[in-house]
């Protein structure tokens, strides 16, 4: 099979997954699809201009033909290897508990700050979700941490402060998501991206079972790990 082949076969599995995820009629053209679903997902969004580019080149071999027979353009190999990436990733991307599924490190409101800030500094986390009763209850970060402590320093610092109070006197409560153990790495990217584009820093992703805040975390994510998240791209 020339690359020429490989390509076509690579980009009309590509065309049926955009297909079959919008629900469109056989005469929705690629490009049309591709315009669609960037208004809804980020990660093809992300791909947009080069999806087009794609696009493009799919019509020189098809189309521009002398004679209807011999083909006058195909992907070099490195090219041919970048498509076939981006195809596997945009209609099978990797889960995310394939990478980030581990044990997490988590505080209750009641604790202590100073255990709190113990576990920071054994586990290398500057992230702990706070689980009460109800399931989980916030984000503590060193950054709010940083901020009590600067506001406390009038009144006296005491390391047995309960997290909860430290989470509400910070001047900034993070902003956290919750995703299920089915989620992948398009769809993480697609929250860090949401948030930035609104002005604000996601602080961490917690995995769950379901995405449920009332269950027991299985993983997370943290803004450190986005050069992992982007590395696949």
């Amino acid at each position: 099979m020339g690359r020429a082949d490989e390509f076509l076969d690579a980009y009309a599995e590509l065309e049926r997954h955009f297909r079959r995820r919008l629900e469109a009629e056989n005469i929705k053209s690629f490009s049309v699809m591709i315009k669609e679903l960037s208004k809804r997902d980020r990660v093809v969004a992300r791909f947009r201009d080069e999806l087009f580019q794609w696009h493009d080149l799919r019509n020189a071999i098809v189309h521009e033909r002398p004679g209807g027979g011999t083909v006058i353009a195909e992907p070099v190999p490195a090219g041919l290897a970048a498509f076939l990436k981006l195809t596997e990733l945009l209609t099978a991307p990797p889960k995310l508990t394939t990478r980030f599924q581990r044990e997490v490190a988590r505080v209750a409101p009641g604790d202590s700050i100073a255990e709190a800030t113990k576990i920071m500094r054994s586990s290398g986390f500057s992230q702990l979700p706070v689980y009460d009763d109800d399931g989980l209850h916030g984000l503590l970060t060193s950054t709010a941490v940083t901020r009590w402590l600067a506001g406390a320093f009038d009144g006296g610092v005491s390391g047995d402060t309960p997290v909860s109070r430290v989470l509400d006197e910070a001047e900034d409560h993070a902003d956290w998501r919750l995703l299920g153990r089915d989620a992948s790495f398009t769809d993480a990217v697609g929250l860090f991206d949401e948030a930035h584009d609104n002005g604000r820093e996601l602080a961490a992703i917690v995995l769950t079972h379901d995405g449920k805040r009332h269950q027991k975390p299985i993983g997370i994510l943290t803004v450190s790990d986005l050069p992992a998240l982007i590395d696949i791209y």
